[in-house]
C-alpha cells in the first residue's frame, strides 16, 4: 500500500505530519482488533487500548490522505464495520494525548467468499467424481465442505482439492444434489456462497463413447453428434495424414452436435475420447465421412462414393435422388459404392443425390452433390402429319406426336418444298406447339409439300417426317374438277375424298359427295344451280382424319347448239338454239344487209324463227344467227354462225 505524508493541524499551530502511520512526531496510540481476517461483510471491531487518551477517532480504510486543517470530517468515533470486498486494508486511529496528537495503524484482511467452480462425472458402480477449478479466490479456502445430497457431508483440506479430484459412491442411481462451499478455519462466521451441480450414478460399468450421425454440410464443414456416458466430457480427435489423431474441440458433453470446419471432399475420420477422472480415456472407434460422386453421362447417372470403414457388422445404404428415396442394388452389403441411375434420366434436367450409412447405432450422411441430365438419343420421325388449307388460304401443317421423347422442351422444325419432289426448305420453328401455319403459301396456284424434324430438348433433331402435301384443286376441263393425288397426311394414304358444294356468295357448305378415291369430278350439268357453286376437297385418311383443299369455282360454258339448215315445210320447222343455259337467254335473226328480222327470249321447244319475215315467208339462203346466255353466277356467252333457209 502506499502511504502519504500530511500537514495536520491542531489548536492553533501547525504540526509536521508524514504518512500518520510511520509519523515519529506524534504520540504512539493502540488498540485491539477482533479479529485480523475477515470474510466480506464479516463485521471488524476495534477498542481503544491507550489511557487518558482524548478525541479518539477512526478511519477504516486509510489509505495514506493528507489531513490539513483541523480534524477531518472522515475520522469517526465509529468503532465496528465491514468490508464488501476482498482485500488489504488499513484501520487508522488519531486522537490527542496530554494535549499531544496521537496515532496509531493496523491491517486486517478481507477474504473472499465466491463460490468455487466444479464438475461432477458419474462413473461405474455408482461412483462420481468431483473436478475443481480453482480461480485465485476460491484457491484461498482452507477446506471445502461438501453436501453429497444423501446426508452424507464431508469436508476436505485444500492438498487434497489441490492433489486431484475427490469422489463418492452414492447408494443408487437417483438423481443428487451435490453443494460444496469453502471454509477459512480462522472465520468460522464465513458463509461462503455454495455451488451446485446434480449427477446421476451410473449402476454399472462406463459404456465407450461413439458418433451417432456423422454428416456433410458443404465443402468446408460437416457435423457429428456425440453420445457417450452421462455427465461425462468428450473430446473429438481428427485424423491427420500420418496416421495420428490430434485433439480438435473443446470438450463436448453426451448428446451435443459439434460443427468441424473441414474440406469436405476428400473424407474426413474422427474418434471420440471421453475425458473423465473416473472413467479411463477410453476412445471410440474411427468414424469417416462418407464422399459422394456423380458424373452424367448419356441416359444415365453414375454415383460413386467412399467405402464404409465402420466396425459394424451391418449396414444399410439409403439414396436419394430429388429428396425422394431410390433403391439400389446390394443396399445391404458394405462393400456397394457404385450406382447406375438410368430411371428417366432426361437432358437439361438437374438431378441431386446423397447417400446414408445406416450402420449400428451410426447414421453416416454423404455430401449431396447435383448433376444435370444429358442423352445422346435421337428422337423418333415424327409419323402423324396432316398439312390442310385454311379458310384464309394459310397452309396449317399440325402433328399429334409432336414429342415422343417424354416431357420438357420441343421444337418443330418446318421444311416446305414447292413441288412433291423438293427440294424442301426451312421456313419457320415452333416450340412447344404442335402445329404450325404457313402464311406465305399461295394454295390458289399450287401444292405445297411439306415436312417436320423435331428437335429435343438435348438439341438432337429427329429424321424429317414424310412428306404431306396440300390438295390442289383446279380444272383441267372447262366442266370438271381435278386435284392433286400427293397424300396431305404424310406416309399415311387417303382413303377417301369428298366434293364439297359451296354458295359462291356465303362459303355456307351446301352439300358433299364422296368419290372415293378418284381425283377427278365432273359436276351434273343438269343441275339448275351449277353456276352457284363453289368447290372444295376434303381427304379422309384410315383415322378418319381430315385435310382440305384450296377452294375453286369452276367456269362452265353454256353448251349452245343449232341446226345448219332448216325447212319451213319439212320436220324442222323452226331454227331453234339448245343447250345447258339456265337464265337471261336472246337469239337474233339477221338478213343479208344485216338487218334484224327475228329476235326472242325464249328458248321453248315451240318457239323459234319460223323463216318468215315481217310476216312474210322469208326468201331461202343463208341467214346470220347471235344467241347471247347469261347464267345465274352472272357469267355470259355469246355465239354466233349462220344457217341456210331452204325453200
Amino acid at each position: 500500500m502506499v502511504v502519504l505524508c500530511a500537514w495536520i493541524t491542531l489548536g492553533s499551530g501547525p504540526v509536521l505530519a508524514q504518512n500518520l502511520c510511520n509519523d515519529m512526531t506524534v504520540v504512539k496510540g493502540g488498540f485491539a482488533l477482533n479479529r485480523a481476517r475477515a470474510c466480506v461483510n464479516g463485521p471488524i471491531s476495534v477498542s481503544n487500548t491507550v489511557a487518558g487518551a482524548q478525541a479518539i477517532n477512526y478511519i477504516f480504510g486509510y489509505d495514506g490522505i493528507n489531513l490539513t486543517g483541523s480534524i477531518p470530517t472522515i475520522l469517526s468515533p465509529i468503532v465496528s464495520r465491514s468490508f464488501s470486498a476482498p482485500g488489504s486494508y488499513t484501520i487508522l486511529q488519531y486522537g490527542t494525548s496530554m494535549a499531544s496528537p496521537l496515532a496509531k495503524c493496523e491491517t486486517v484482511t478481507i477474504m473472499s467468499n465466491t463460490s468455487v467452480d466444479f464438475s461432477v462425472q458419474a462413473c461405474a458402480n455408482r461412483q462420481a467424481t468431483v473436478s475443481f477449478q480453482l480461480t485465485p479466490a476460491t484457491d484461498q479456502y482452507d477446506e471445502f465442505e461438501v453436501t453429497w445430497g444423501d446426508g452424507v457431508i464431508q469436508t476436505y483440506p485444500m492438498s487434497a482439492i489441490r492433489a486431484g479430484s475427490i469422489g463418492h459412491q452414492y447408494p443408487t442411481t437417483n438423481s443428487y444434489q451435490i453443494s460444496i462451499r469453502g471454509v477459512y478455519k480462522d472465520i468460522p462466521d464465513c458463509r461462503a456462497q455454495e455451488g451446485v451441480r446434480r449427477v446421476v450414478p451410473l449402476d454399472g460399468n462406463a459404456t465407450e463413447p461413439f458418433i451417432s450421425q456423422l454428416g456433410i454440410l458443404n465443402e468446408t464443414s460437416g457435423q457429428m453428434r456425440i453420445q457417450g456416458p452421462a455427465n461425462t466430457t468428450f473430446e473429438v480427435l481428427h485424423k491427420q495424414p500420418d496416421g495420428t489423431f490430434k485433439t480438435l474441440t473443446d470438450t463436448q458433453r453426451d448428446g451435443s452436435n459439434y460443427i468441424f470446419a473441414l474440406p469436405t471432399t476428400t473424407p474426413q475420420c474422427f474418434k471420440v475420447q471421453a475425458v473423465s477422472s473416473c472413467v479411463a480415456a477410453t476412445s471410440s472407434q474411427e468414424y469417416c465421412t462418407i464422399v459422394l460422386d456423380a458424373k452424367a453421362n448419356p441416359g444415365q447417372n453414375n454415383l460413386s462414393w467412399t467405402p464404409y470403414t465402420g466396425t459394424s457388422p451391418t449396414i444399410f445404404w439409403r439414396l436419394l435422388r430429388n429428396s425422394a428415396p431410390v433403391g439400389i442394388p446390394g443396399n445391404t452389403n458394405k462393400a456397394t459404392r457404385t450406382y447406375t441411375d438410368q430411371n428417366g434420366i432426361r437432358c437439361n434436367t438437374p438431378y441431386c443425390y446423397q447417400i446414408t450409412a445406416e450402420a449400428g447405432r451410426t447414421t453416416i450422411i454423404s455430401n449431396p452433390i447435383c448433376v444435370t441430365g444429358i442423352s445422346n438419343n435421337q428422337p423418333n420421325s415424327l409419323s402423324n402429319i396432316t398439312v390442310s388449307v385454311q379458310s384464309n388460304g394459310q397452309v396449317e401443317i399440325r402433328t399429334t406426336d409432336p414429342n415422343p421423347t417424354g416431357g420438357g422442351t420441343y421444337t418443330l422444325i418446318v421444311g416446305r418444298a414447292d413441288s412433291p419432289g423438293g427440294p424442301f426448305r426451312e421456313i419457320g420453328q415452333a416450340t412447344n406447339q404442335a402445329s404450325f401455319n404457313d402464311p406465305t403459301a399461295r394454295t390458289a396456284d399450287q401444292s405445297y409439300c411439306y415436312q417436320l424434324t423435331l428437335r429435343n430438348e438435348c438439341g438432337e433433331l429427329s429424321p424429317p417426317s414424310s412428306p404431306a402435301c396440300t390438295v390442289h384443286l383446279t380444272s383441267k376441263t372447262p366442266s370438271a374438277l381435278d386435284w392433286s393425288a400427293d397424300s396431305p397426311f404424310g406416309n399415311k394414304p387417303v382413303v377417301e375424298y369428298e366434293v364439297v358444294f359451296l354458295d359462291r356468295d356465303s362459303g355456307v357448305e351446301i352439300k358433299r359427295q364422296s368419290v372415293g378415291g378418284n381425283t377427278h369430278f365432273e359436276p351434273d350439268r343438269n343441275d339448275p344451280d351449277i353456276a352457284t357453286y363453289r368447290y372444295e376437297i376434303v381427304a379422309l385418311n384410315a383415322n378418319r382424319q381430315t385435310s382440305r383443299s384450296n377452294p375453286y369455282e369452276l367456269q362452265i360454258e353454256a353448251g349452245i347448239f343449232a341446226p345448219t339448215a332448216f325447212a319451213p315445210n319439212g320436220a324442222n320447222s323452226r331454227f331453234q338454239v339448245k343447250g345447258d343455259f339456265t337464265d337471261d337467254f336472246r337469239l337474233t335473226i339477221f338478213n343479208r344487209w344485216g338487218a334484224v328480222i327475228y329476235s326472242t327470249t325464249s328458248f321453248n321447244d315451240e318457239d323459234g324463227w319460223d323463216g318468215t319475215a315481217g310476216g312474210q315467208p322469208a326468201p331461202g339462203g343463208t341467214y346470220a344467227w347471235r344467241a347471247e346466255v347469261r347464267d345465274k353466277a352472272g357469267k355470259q356467252t355469246v355465239k354466233a354462225s349462220s344457217v341456210l333457209l331452204i325453200r
